[in-house]
């Protein structure tokens, strides 16, 4: 073992890490009012919200380079004022991912407004009406065609969270947008429920592999299921990751949401991690993020 590689088999010390997915909520909620897409308030920023300072605090305990905070959409919806203030606050250790309604008539003049910003770097897509009321076909709905078309043509990597049955129309949509780079968040939940999965529609989603321009990220969430449900879980992240190996995969903390210490939830990812290969762990933890978000590594030397 070399001298930088980690006794826990995962990416030597010097490699880089950044995570592509942390939130952060604003006491002040007269400057930046709640806002949810969906149902309500997620729970989490209630009961364990974290700041734009404390993130930047934690991700450096946490030896994170670089974090990519992600538009807080079940605090804020589409207003994405906290997030481009707070990656503005700290643009040494920030970049920003709006949150913006791809279906809405005015989609393209709203994401060119937040893109003014050059610390917005990547946009996410939420159906409107939340995760779990959404239909599987709600990707290739046409209304949202200018916005996947703009996203395509400026190169901006665009991150989507759906349900794995939504995984046909995913294809049907980079067969459309084949410029369009798409980071599916969560890997789709693929870990969640794993012994309820249909065989049609889990071969649907690990044959998105085939897709160049289709991107996964792997999150505290999916760590999670591996370390706590059934082996299959296990199983089933282990064939994701032999599907689209370390350069198309991204890891993401999913802090707050997912209870830290933000240093745990690296330490988890290694853990999760530990079985594959150190260059693979090195493009999860690190390498594939600068990748999709070359203005990310602004600033890293």
């Amino acid at each position: 073992m070399s001298r930088s590689q980690r006794e826990d088999g995962g990416a030597p010390a010097d490699a880089p890490v950044l995570d592509l997915h942390a939130h952060v909520i604003s006491p002040d909620t007269a400057r930046y009012p709640v806002s949810p897409v969906g149902e309500g308030q997620a729970s989490w920023a209630l009961t364990r919200p974290v700041t734009a300072e404390q993130l930047a605090e934690e991700s450096v305990r946490a030896g994170i380079a670089r974090t990519l905070v992600v538009q807080a959409s079940t605090s804020y919806g589409y207003d994405n004022r906290y997030l481009q203030d707070s990656v503005d606050a700290f643009p040494d250790r920030f970049r920003g991912v709006c949150c913006v309604d791809a279906f809405a008539p005015d989609a393209v003049t709203t994401i060119e407004r937040w893109f003014a910003d050059p610390n917005i770097v990547g946009m996410r897509v939420f159906y409107g009406g939340g995760r779990a009321a959404a239909p599987h076909d709600w990707i290739v709905d046409p209304a949202g065609a200018p916005a996947w078309r703009w996203a395509s043509e400026h190169g901006v990597p665009v991150g989507v969270y759906l349900a794995i049955e939504s995984s046909p129309h995913v294809h049907d949509l980079v067969t459309r947008f084949p410029d369009l780079v798409l980071v599916v968040d969560h890997l789709a939940d693929v870990t969640s429920a794993p012994g309820s999965l249909d065989d049609e529609i889990l071969a649907s989603f690990l044959d998105l592999a085939d897709r160049p321009n289709v991107f996964m990220k792997v999150s505290s969430k999916n760590f999670l299921d591996v370390e706590l449900g059934p082996p299959v879980a296990r199983e089933l992240l282990d064939r994701v990751v032999g599907c689209f190996g370390g350069q198309r995969m991204a890891w993401g903390s999913n802090y707050p949401s997912t209870a830290g210490p933000l240093e745990d939830l690296v330490l988890l990812a290694r853990r999760s991690l530990a079985g594959h290969p150190g260059g693979v762990v090195d493009d999860i933890l690190g390498r594939t993020a600068l990748r999709l978000f070359p203005r990310a590594a602004d600033g890293l030397g």
